[in-house]
């Protein structure tokens, strides 16, 4: 469930040989007397006759001695032996073509969002995507990829969408918010043996969820998701399959900075990570990001120059139908403060994966507002989820959710410490 740590067959001809040749049989052919000589009426045949006349002992015996010499060729030849496969050789002309290679996906998510507590034209606090109420076009996206294989060591992915979540991350940039507002991601790939290479725009690495409700467990998404991490990156990262050791990626990185697209500033993040995602039950993500980020703003001034690190983890474990995962992150800014916070989720599947059953609940403290920058004396912050989702189909799902938000100062609407609010959502992709 990472926050985007992303990673066909050849087609090859056989040339087959030729079934073996059987060698046809010699047979004897009598006429006549045995001899071919057509009776005792043809030429010479007082001479014939009077060697070889019926009931002579001399005839039957050179009969008998003729069908002895040639026998062996009448016997069938043997066949030769098989003749070993023709080895298989990869041919240029049908490798696949990389326009073969390309895939394209849909998806879209819609919700409807109430508050209880009334203020339906205020947006909900502390949240990522869903801030809006009422009816709401979250995410329109498409995805265009190729991935790299062996005979095609290139490839590339292109996520691009429109709706609530396209304009959030775009807002992010605080440098060039329309650089790249639309584009989720947008980078090129290439696979060299165990390396792989990627260079673009790309979704982080930390957390435990990612952009796409689809694939995460809940319909919102977390206040580590929105706060405590970044959310895409700009820049070269490096992934390495650890050879013999099956779901072992070793990560190395540099990038602008934090949801940065485009700046000329020298300053940049360095990235370092492993993840462990193999045949067990368990997944086990460590990251790390830390350098100066040319866009950071902290209450009262900047802080341009200061390092800025972070440090996530990710653990899940699988029982059954019942899931269960962990993610913590600790941040801080050298020489003026410091940010931390944790979650703990559970996912159970029932009645055949039918219905799913999901429960977050977390803990967020940003003691001097470097985060949550609308607080800026800082604040706790608190909150426990609990969805329903139906899949319809394969591609399909239908989630209701009901989520309340708690901060240690009256952030809310209407002056409240509690936010309490329902959303239903339809997700489908292709």
């Amino acid at each position: 469930m990472a926050k985007g740590c992303a990673f066909v067959a050849q087609r090859l001809r056989v040339g087959a040989g030729r079934p073996p040749r059987r060698l046809g049989g010699f047979r004897a052919r009598a006429g006549g007397d045995g001899l071919g000589t057509g009776g005792a009426e043809g030429l010479g045949a007082n001479r014939v006759t009077s060697l070889f006349g019926k009931g002579n002992a001399l005839r039957q015996l050179f009969l008998l001695s003729l069908l002895v010499l040639l026998a062996p060729l009448a016997a069938p030849a043997e066949e030769p032996a098989a003749s070993a496969p023709a080895p298989v050789v990869a041919s240029a002309s049908t490798a696949p073509k990389w326009y073969e290679a390309v895939e394209v996906h849909g998806y879209v998510d819609a919700y409807y969002g109430v508050r209880f507590a009334g203020g339906q034209d205020s947006p909900n606090s502390l949240r990522a995507f869903d801030t809006n109420n009422g009816f709401v076009l979250n995410l329109a996206k498409a995805t265009i990829l190729m991935n790299p294989t062996a005979s095609l060591p290139v490839g590339f992915r292109i996520d691009f969408g429109f709706g609530n979540t396209m304009n959030a991350i775009g807002d992010l940039d605080t440098l060039n918010p329309d650089a790249s507002r639309y584009l989720e991601q947008a980078y090129g790939t290439l696979k060299l043996g165990d390396f792989t290479v990627d260079l673009g725009k790309f979704v982080t690495s930390a957390g435990a969820e990612v952009v796409e409700a689809k694939d995460d467990w809940n319909y919102s998404r977390s206040l580590l998701f929105w706060w405590a991490i970044p959310t895409t990156h700009t820049g070269l990262r490096v992934g390495y399959g650890v050879p013999g050791v099956d779901g072992l990626t070793l990560q190395a990185g540099v990038v602008n900075g934090w949801d940065v697209a485009i700046t000329d500033s020298a300053y940049k993040t360095l990235n370092l990570g492993v993840v462990y995602n193999g045949p067990s039950n368990t997944i086990l993500s460590l990251v790390y990001y830390g350098g100066p980020n040319p866009t950071l703003v902290v209450p009262g001034g900047t802080a341009i120059g200061n390092w800025q690190n972070l440090l996530d983890l990710v653990l899940q474990r699988s029982f059954g139908d019942f899931t269960f995962n962990a993610n913590g992150d600790y941040g801080i800014l050298s020489g003026i403060g410091k940010w931390y916070g944790f979650s703990l989720m559970g996912r159970y599947s029932a009645f055949e994966d039918k219905l799913r059953i999901s429960a977050r609940y977390e803990y967020f403290w940003d003691p001097e507002g470097l985060r949550v920058t609308f607080v800026p004396q800082g604040g706790q912050y608190t909150e426990g989820t609990v969805t329903l989702g139906v899949p319809v189909t394969s591609n399909a799902e239908v989630r209701l959710e009901y989520r309340i938000d708690h901060a240690n100062a009256p952030i809310f609407y209407g002056g409240n410490a509690n936010d309490n609010t329902m959303e239903a959502a339809l997700l489908v992709w292709f």
